[in-house]
C-alpha cells in the first residue's frame, strides 16, 4: 500500500517588490545620466583632415578636463560655414564610462543617449510592471485567501489570541 504524500503548499515569493525595486534603480539611473550630461562642457574644433562632407572626421580640440591638446575622431554634420571651413562645435561627456568622448547636437559619436535612453524607458516600464503586478497580487491574496488562513483582525493581540484559538491550542480559563 503507498502512502499519501501531503502536498506542501508553495510559499509566496515577493517577485513583483524585486521587479519594482530593479525598475527605479534602472530609472534612477537614467534620469542621473540624463541630467548629468546637460552638463556636458561645449568644445571648439578644428578640422584637421579638411573634409566638408557629414561624416567621421578628424579633430583637435582642448580637452576641458585637463588643458591639454587632443584630437581625435568626430562626427561632423557637414554643413560648415563656408568663410570658416575647419571650425566645429561639439561636445564631451563627463560621466561614466564614456567620459571624454565627443558628440554633436544631434548625438551622434557616443553611446551615452541610447544607454540613457534604454535605462529611462527600461526602468520605467519594469516600475510600471512591478507595481501594477504587486498591486494585482496583493488584491487576490486579500479577496482570495488560502484554505488554513486564519481570517484577519485589525487589533495584533486580537490576531494572536484569534490565531490560537483557531489553532485549538488556547488556553482556556
Amino acid at each position: 500500500m503507498t502512502e499519501a504524500v501531503p502536498v506542501r503548499q508553495g510559499r509566496r515569493r515577493p517577485r513583483f517588490r524585486w521587479i519594482l525595486l530593479a525598475g527605479l534603480i534602472g530609472l534612477g539611473l537614467g534620469i542621473a545620466g540624463g541630467t548629468e550630461a546637460d552638463h556636458d562642457p561645449m568644445v571648439e574644433l578644428t578640422v584637421i583632415d579638411g573634409s566638408i562632407a557629414p561624416g567621421p572626421c578628424e579633430v583637435r580640440y582642448e580637452d576641458p578636463f585637463t588643458g591639454e591638446p587632443t584630437s581625435g575622431t568626430f562626427a561632423c554634420v557637414g554643413h560648415r560655414d563656408p568663410l570658416i571651413p575647419t571650425y566645429e562645435v561639439g561636445w564631451v561627456v563627463s560621466y561614466g564610462p564614456w567620459k571624454g568622448d565627443l558628440y554633436n547636437s544631434d548625438w551622434e559619436g557616443t553611446a551615452t543617449d541610447a544607454v540613457n535612453d534604454a535605462l529611462g524607458v527600461g526602468g520605467l516600464l519594469l516600475t510600471l510592471t512591478g507595481g501594477v503586478g504587486g498591486t494585482v497580487s496583493r488584491h487576490h491574496r486579500k479577496r482570495y485567501p488560502a484554505p488554513d488562513t486564519p481570517p484577519r483582525t485589525p487589533l495584533p493581540r486580537r490576531a494572536a489570541r484569534t490565531s490560537l484559538v483557531w489553532m485549538g491550542r488556547a488556553v482556556r480559563r
